[in-house]
C-alpha cells in the first residue's frame, strides 16, 4: 500500500532551542523543499497564541498558499489548547473555517488536550461546540477530525451525539504512551480515522527520530493495512540539527517499512 505522506509546517526549518511547535518566518520556502524531499503535502497549523502574520489570516498569505495548492491538504489548530470554550472561540472558528475553505483544506484536526482534554466526566460539555464545528465544516466541505487520548468507546459515544461529520486523527506518539494497545485502538477506530500524525516517543516521553522510540511501526502499518486506511499521514517529528536531512531520513524510514 502506498500512502501519501506530508510533514507539519515548520519542521523543515530551524527553530529556537526547545521549540518543537514553531511557525517558520519564511514558511513559503518550505514548499519547494518538501516537494524536493518527496513529501506530498505540508500540514499547516495555527499557534496557541494568535499570530496575525500566519498566512491563513491575510490576503498576501492566502495568495502564496494558493500558489502551492498541490502541497496543501490538512490543517491542525493549536489555538484551542489554552482557550476556554466560550463565545470568542465560536467566533474564532467561524472565521478560521471560512479561511480554510479559500485554500481548499480537506481535513481540519482539532487537538483536545491541555485546557480542553476530553474525559468520561466532561465529554457532554463539548457536544454543542462539536456540533457547531461539524456543521460549519460540513457546509464548507471540510472533514472535522479530533485528536485526543480518549478510548475508541468514548469516541463513538461522542460521535453518536454529533449531527454531521466527526472523525478521528490518530497520533502514534501520543497514544503509545497510554496504558492501551495502540494497534487494538487502531482496529477499533477503523473507518473513523480520517488522518494520522506520525511520531515516535521514548520512555521519557520525548519526541525522537522515527524508529528510536517505543512505536513498533512495522506492526502499526500491518494493522493499517488490515483496516484498509486510505487517508494521509503527516510527520510531527523533531528537527534535529539539520531539519531537512532528518525529515528525509524519517521519510525514507517509513517508505522502507511500507514497501
Amino acid at each position: 500500500m502506498k500512502y501519501k505522506i506530508g510533514i507539519l509546517q515548520g519542521r523543515l526549518s530551524k527553530a529556537p532551542p526547545n521549540r518543537l511547535q514553531y511557525f517558520p518566518k519564511k514558511y513559503n520556502l518550505e514548499f519547494p523543499v518538501a516537494k524536493n524531499i518527496g513529501f506530498n503535502h505540508i500540514e499547516m497549523f495555527t499557534e496557541r497564541k494568535f499570530n496575525p502574520y500566519n498566512p491563513i489570516w491575510n490576503i498576501k498569505g492566502l495568495k502564496s498558499l494558493k500558489e502551492n495548492k498541490n502541497l496543501i491538504y490538512s490543517f491542525v489548530d493549536d489555538y484551542i489548547l489554552k482557550k476556554k470554550i466560550n463565545k470568542e472561540i465560536y467566533i474564532y472558528y467561524r472565521k478560521l473555517i471560512i479561511q480554510l475553505k479559500k485554500i481548499n483544506i480537506k481535513v481540519l484536526t482539532i487537538p483536545f488536550y491541555g485546557n480542553n482534554k476530553i474525559t468520561h466526566n466532561n465529554y457532554l460539555n463539548y457536544i454543542d461546540f462539536l456540533n457547531y464545528l461539524s456543521i460549519l465544516c460540513f457546509k464548507n466541505k471540510i472533514d472535522l477530525s479530533i485528536e485526543s487520548n480518549i478510548s475508541p468507546d468514548l469516541f463513538f459515544v461522542l460521535k453518536k451525539k454529533i449531527r454531521k461529520n466527526l472523525f478521528f486523527t490518530f497520533d502514534t506518539g501520543n497514544r503509545i504512551l497510554l496504558k492501551r494497545n495502540l494497534n487494538k485502538d487502531l482496529l477499533n477506530l477503523n473507518k473513523s480515522i480520517k488522518h494520522i500524525h506520525i511520531k515516535d516517543k521514548d520512555i521519557d516521553k520525548k519526541n525522537v527520530q522515527l524508529g528510536k522510540g517505543l512505536v513498533n511501526f512495522k506492526s502499526f502499518f500491518l494493522t493499517l493495512k488490515k483496516i484498509k486506511y486510505r487517508g494521509r499521514l503527516s510527520l510531527e517529528t523533531p528537527r534535529g540539527n539539520n531539519p531537512q536531512k532528518i525529515a528525509k531520513m524519517n521519510l525514507t524510514f517509513l517508505q522502507k517499512i511500507i514497501t
